[in-house]
């Protein structure tokens, strides 16, 4: 998938959106919070990914500008 930098970047702050979501953690069971912060390792592994992807298109525009 092609993604613009502007699109990634909506991507990044739209997980990490999701990710600062408060859920009421009080009423899950072990399993669901074990799936939980599963879930949040795996989402901040995304957003690094994203970032570093980022990062790079930007870096391939700025050097293909000058």
């Amino acid at each position: 998938m092609d993604l613009s930098p502007k699109a990634i970047r909506f991507l990044i702050d739209a997980v990490k959106h999701y990710q600062d979501r408060h859920l009421d953690e009080e009423s899950l069971s072990d399993d669901e919070l074990a799936d939980l912060a599963n879930d949040r390792q795996y989402l901040a592994a995304l957003v690094d990914d994203l970032q570093n992807h980022h990062e790079d298109l930007l870096k391939g525009r700025v050097s293909v500008q000058n």
